[in-house]
């Protein structure tokens, strides 16, 4: 089949993401000069059952399943296809890369064709808190309890993890295999105008979006940061992680250069922060407040999902499996996590980290690969408890895969760090980068004027 638009803009990530900001966004920007539409609504009505039970039904009965996911793709086109003859030049298509269905993960058997629908494609997968995914699938589940019965629907943290894990090496895979694919990675919580930004890139060719926006990762001091905050929690000094002088001074130099370089796609690798923290002493409890939490620019729409603990079973238990225990969840003999004891919750937990630790890393490392420059905020990090300044082991690791990548790269550090820039990290970052000294380590002015020069801002 012959591509019916020249670009189309597949918005993807897990149930739960929250995907219908993102196409609200579209409509509103784009209006009727683009074309919208969900597959996996359209798999729902012709399929007559929830979205899970045809997942599952590609491992039962694949014939008939597949019958009905190319029935729903045939659908959706001849609805693309009148938006289009109604005037519409491009096409927004919301639907999952793949399926999670009581233990099985399941690739999206249509996706190579919905992606055949454009002459170009670009892949915006969206990623959120696990724990807050989670907590939007729970809620739904108890609007419509008698859905998730009837559908046996069964996760949990971990489960989840693994899902949102097989969705990033189908990226890695489509964008290696498939020409004209762009895939970008996007964190649910990076700020409105980010999220603009992303959809306004999305929406041109290829070639023309790289020249009219500087996609960007901002690699920063993290871990040495919470470290501080940990202990002046303890103490009784801070009460939030945004109160830290770090981080209020690092979001002010974000929301300035973000506000001045309207051209900048600004990748924040703290829109996801999924590490817990040691408020609790345990290793069997996984509770996070909006007080540990790196802030972030939509925290006003977050504001009712705090605090979350993954083994509260008045909002999760609906989705582990242990309020609606039916034939199906005994026959599978699922137990809910709800349940365990401490010794094997606490084996969960770090069953858990483990995993976030290492997506966390896999996710930073995307955001370098489909930026074309790196900016380092203050990547030796002087600890307010102890006094000692160190280079960041994270902040090296991105500017080094960075520079094996020939990005651009912007060291941007303090009057009072900036000589141990070059004395303390000699052979760790790379021989091509050269430090910028900003006057004020909350204004990214002096960055901005090299920006400039460089016709990047």
């Amino acid at each position: 089949m012959e591509p019916i638009f020249d670009k189309i803009v597949v918005v993807s990530g897990t149930s739960g993401v929250g995907l219908s900001y993102v196409m609200d966004k579209a409509r509103t920007l784009y209006g009727d000069q683009a074309a919208y539409a969900s597959y996996e609504e359209y798999v729902k009505e012709i399929g007559k059952a929830g979205i899970y039970t045809a997942a599952s039904n590609l491992l039962w009965t694949p014939s008939s399943a597949l019958d009905v996911f190319s029935r729903a793709y045939n659908a959706m086109v001849d609805d693309l296809l009148d938006q289009k003859r109604a005037g519409a030049e491009i096409a927004f298509i919301e639907t999952h890369l793949s399926y999670i269905s009581v233990h099985s993960l399941i690739p999206n058997p249509i996706l190579h064709r919905i992606l055949s629908l454009g002459r170009e494609a670009t892949i915006l997968y969206y990623v959120d808190d696990f724990y807050h995914s989670l907590l939007r699938m729970a809620l739904r589940i108890r609007e419509a309890p008698n859905l998730h019965i009837a559908e046996g629907f069964i996760i949990d943290p971990l489960s989840y993890l693994y899902w949102r894990g097989l969705d990033h090496s189908l990226l890695i895979m489509l964008r290696a295999q498939i020409p004209n694919i762009e895939t970008l990675l996007v964190g649910a919580k990076h700020p409105e105008e980010t999220h603009s930004r992303i959809l306004q890139y999305a929406g041109l060719p290829t070639h023309k979006a790289r020249r009219r926006f500087l996609l960007a990762y901002m690699s920063h001091p993290i871990s040495g940061v919470r470290s501080d905050f940990f202990e002046l929690y303890k103490r009784g000094e801070l009460k939030s992680l945004s109160e830290h002088p770090f981080v209020k001074r690092f979001e002010t130099f974000k929301r300035k250069l973000r506000r001045r370089c309207s051209n900048l796609i600004l990748f924040e690798p703290t829109t996801v922060d999924e590490i817990v923290t040691p408020e609790n002493e345990t290793t069997t409890s996984y509770r996070v407040t909006k007080d540990n939490r790196w802030p972030h620019g939509r925290e006003h729409e977050y504001e009712d999902l705090y605090p979350v603990d993954i083994f509260d079973n008045e909002r999760f238990g609906p989705l582990y499996g242990a309020s609606f225990a039916t034939a199906s969840m005994l026959r599978a003999k699922t137990t809910s996590i709800l349940d365990y004891g401490d010794e094997v919750r606490a084996y969960y937990i770090s069953r858990l980290l483990a995993i976030v630790k290492d997506q966390i890393e896999v996710r930073d490392y995307e955001y370098v690969a489909q930026s074309s420059a790196v900016f380092a905020y203050e990547p030796i990090y002087k600890s307010i408890v102890t006094g000692e300044a160190n280079p960041s082991r994270g902040v090296r690791k991105e500017i080094n895969r960075a520079e094996s990548q020939a990005k651009a790269i912007y060291v941007t550090s303090s009057e009072e760090t900036i000589h141990k820039v070059a004395d303390q990290t000699a052979g760790l970052f790379g021989e091509r980068v050269t430090p910028i000294k900003l006057s004020d380590p909350s204004d990214p002015e002096e960055l901005i004027q090299i920006l400039r020069e460089g016709r990047l801002c």
